[in-house]
């Protein structure tokens, strides 16, 4: 169980450095409708506690909706964008600190590096965020929220209610970074295997004993998602390019995906593992449509930028400009805010992209 003392050489994997990027880029695109849709829409996601109820109400939208399948898609599985993301991680610190690599790893600077990393691509955006949502309710955003935002704790302290809502994952991901040095780290695959096994029997335990509410705060931090993250660990090491060998095969994963994860979403345990299939698929659209690459640069960007445009475009004052009617949400009225939602976000996440590289020296 102990790390390896000298560098691993590992074979070549099937995601190559465009691939990534386009998975980054659907990744992205799913996450930023579905942070807009799943607010508007009646459709409601299993991302961090688990409902048939959210199910049947999905496939019934699809029924009673068939015009808006794509948007109430969107809002109940755009979350898995999360989980590639968060594969991703595993799969690129892997190949960064492992692959060849014979320099040691010293664990407080690993941590502080990237506490740095996501500090400083947080710390702008929630400053915005702070100004915004004290101008639109009339006294001064909590100082404490603030602070244990900026400290990466606030997904700790207040897991269900962090203000903007996505950057509960800021702190997740600098908990994952954590558990990477100490936990996967030049560690056997027997020993990762034995990290997920506790990890999923906490889930059981939850699901079993505890609340939704429980089961919610839990999958706000690390312990919620160690499945996709040491998956992308793992897929690093090892060549798994004849799963998609065949076009026709890869084709078939990315066309049934969408099925197999509303049907895992009708049992619990199912659905604790489905990441796996949004994870494949994912690498399987990559294969087949490298248009996501441009998106992909600017992920990270439009993943700390997007909450604060849809924080102010879903307030009541916008929509009602756009005479948006939260009793009608299949109306075409959403569609024009959609738009431009999308449009303000991805000019700002360019602006703040050139404000990194140019002005603070950030890649």
């Amino acid at each position: 169980m102990k790390q390896h003392s000298t560098p691993i050489t590992y074979r070549p994997t099937p995601i190559s450095g465009s691939e990534s990027q386009a998975m980054r880029g659907v990744a992205i695109l799913c996450i930023m409708l579905h942070n807009f849709l799943h607010l508007t829409l009646p459709t409601t996601e299993n991302e961090f506690s688990f409902s048939t109820l959210r199910t049947q109400t999905f496939v019934d939208s699809l029924t009673a909706h068939p015009t808006w399948a794509l948007a109430d898609v969107m809002s109940f599985l755009g979350w898995y964008g999360v989980a590639v993301f968060i594969f991703l991680s595993g799969y690129g610190l892997v190949r960064k600190y492992e692959c060849g690599n014979s320099r040691e790893l010293p664990v407080w600077a690993f941590i502080k590096e990237h506490w740095l990393k996501v500090f400083k691509l947080m710390v702008v955006p929630m400053l915005i965020f702070m100004v915004v949502w004290s101008c639109f309710n009339g006294k001064i955003f909590p100082i404490e929220k603030l602070l244990q935002q900026l400290a990466l704790i606030g997904n700790i302290a207040f897991p269900t209610s962090v203000q903007p809502g996505v950057y509960w994952f800021f702190g997740l991901i600098f908990q994952l970074y954590i558990i990477y040095r100490l936990f996967i780290y030049r560690r056997s695959k027997r020993f990762i295997l034995y990290l997920n096994i506790i990890a999923l029997a906490i889930f059981v335990i939850l699901w079993l004993f505890c609340s939704e509410e429980t089961m919610a705060a839990v999958r706000h931090n690390s312990i919620g998602w160690i499945l996709p993250f040491s998956i992308g660990a793992l897929v690093s090491r090892h060549d798994l390019s004849a799963l998609f060998a065949r076009r026709w095969a890869t084709w078939l994963i990315v066309i049934l995906s969408g099925a197999v994860l509303t049907l895992m979403n009708y049992n619990a345990l199912l659905w604790y593992f489905s990441p796996i299939v949004a994870i494949v698929a994912a690498i399987a659209l990559a294969k087949l449509w490298r248009g996501g690459v441009w998106l992909g640069a600017l992920s990270s960007t439009i993943f700390a930028i997007h909450p604060i445009v849809r924080y102010i475009a879903l307030r009541d004052e916008v929509k009602t400009l756009f005479e948006v009617d939260s009793t009608n949400p299949y109306s075409l009225n959403i569609t024009p805010l959609l738009a431009i939602y999308i449009a303000v976000t991805l000019l700002l996440s360019m602006l703040y992209k050139h404000l990194q590289s140019h002005l603070l020296g950030q890649k």
